[in-house]
């Protein structure tokens, strides 16, 4: 008899304090969601106060868009008039080159009668170069080029892979070139290097399926990289400003009652247990 009341006791006291620990961490909870539906309602404030630049990139973002598929659409006839524009440019620079070599031609003249150093001493003027002008056939055919060029870059993702694998593949493929070699190594680190755009597919040669760090087909034009700008807008500049204005308002609270509710799941549990090891303990006394 003694000893069931000595384990009923044990157990009740048990089951009181972690009756306690709970409701002292249900209130730390409860604090925490009420923090957190005051976040909620500051969310919308925030969204009218970033309004107008939410509108502002949206706009942009579809103008640009609009613009590349226009641009793109139209290729041809820009290589039909471009070169007529271009040979106006050239006519400028003509012109320009020609006043140069006037005022330089009639600087060395009076240095030369004045037996005096000048801006246009021999010297000093053979800094002033020919301006080169535009080649209005190659400017055309560039053109033409583009549409089959810059199709692909249809989105933030193919964009941004065509900006940094470009940009970091010659630093980072040759060492991934020779880490291919570490067998138990290189199938982790590949794979996070590759989701990351920073290189070229690596595999050195007389493997079966080499490729050396060449680009995967034609390496991506800067032009298609520019004229794709509003995919990144619009896919990734408008979804991270929406995520700090959510994080902004609720990203406190949120992080504040996932940490309150772990805590309270891991003290119930240790407490849970180290009372049950307690009562066994006395149980086996």
């Amino acid at each position: 008899m003694d000893f069931l009341e000595k384990t009923l006791e044990t157990a009740t006291d048990v089951v009181k304090r972690l009756g306690k620990l709970v409701v002292a961490e249900l209130e730390d909870v409860t604090k925490k969601s009420s923090d957190l539906v005051f976040g909620f309602l500051e969310l919308g404030p925030q969204l009218i106060k970033k309004a107008w630049a939410l509108i502002f990139l949206t706009g942009v973002g579809f103008l640009l868009v609009y613009a590349r598929k226009r641009f793109i659409a139209s290729a041809d006839g820009f290589a039909v008039i471009l070169p007529a524009i271009l040979e106006g440019f050239n006519l400028v620079i003509k012109t320009v080159d020609l006043l140069i070599g006037t005022v330089g031609s009639i600087g060395k003249a009076l240095s030369n009668l004045s037996m005096q150093r000048s801006v246009a001493s021999d010297d000093y003027g053979s800094l002033f170069k020919t301006i080169p002008t535009i080649n209005t056939e190659n400017a055309a055919a560039w053109i033409r080029e583009v549409p089959a060029q810059c199709e692909p870059y249809t989105s933030a993702t193919s964009v941004l892979d065509g900006i940094i694998r470009e940009a970091a593949s010659p630093a980072v493929c040759p060492a991934m070139r020779r880490l291919y070699v570490v067998d138990w190594l290189y199938p982790w680190v590949y794979p996070i290097v590759d989701f990351l755009s920073l290189s070229y597919d690596p595999t050195p040669p007389f493997t079966g399926s080499e490729n050396n760090c060449r680009a995967a087909g034609r390496a991506p034009r800067w032009e298609c990289l520019a004229i794709g700008a509003g995919y990144v807008v619009l896919e990734l500049i408008i979804p991270l400003l929406l995520v700090s204005i959510i994080f902004s308002a609720i990203g406190r609270p949120v992080f504040s009652l996932a940490g309150s509710l772990l805590a309270l799941a891991f003290s119930t549990v240790y407490f849970a247990v180290t009372g049950a090891a307690d009562a066994f303990g006395k149980f086996i006394e």
